[in-house]
């Protein structure tokens, strides 16, 4: 898996995608960054799901918190960041699903 997919655009906007757990430091660089997001990945249990994001609002994406709900052994969906649908597909576990996001984010299907 590649830790990073950085895109110079002919406009000069540059895209970097990354994977949750390398996030590049980009401050250095002197230019401004958009986070942007292909996907979210959440359980797919609804009460699951619920949980998770309660856990995230509270807790953040980083730390001992959010590291144990990727641990979760449940389903995962991805739901589209764009416009917060659910793709097709469920995955056996947090890392398989990031792994499909990430293929999907390099084929350009989000």
């Amino acid at each position: 898996m590649h830790a990073a997919v950085i895109t110079i655009r002919p406009t000069g906007q540059i895209e970097v995608i990354y994977h949750a757990n390398a996030e590049p430091d980009m401050r250095n660089v002197g230019v401004t960054v958009a986070d942007q997001r292909g996907a979210y990945v959440l359980p797919d249990n609804v009460l699951l799901r619920y949980a998770f994001k309660a856990l995230r609002w509270m807790f953040g994406s980083r730390g001992k918190v959010s590291d144990w709900t990727r641990r979760w052994m449940c389903e995962f969906s991805l739901w589209r960041a764009s416009d917060n649908q659910r793709l097709p597909g469920v995955y056996h576990g947090h890392d398989q699903a990031v792994k499909i996001e990430v293929e999907m984010l390099e084929k350009g299907a989000l």
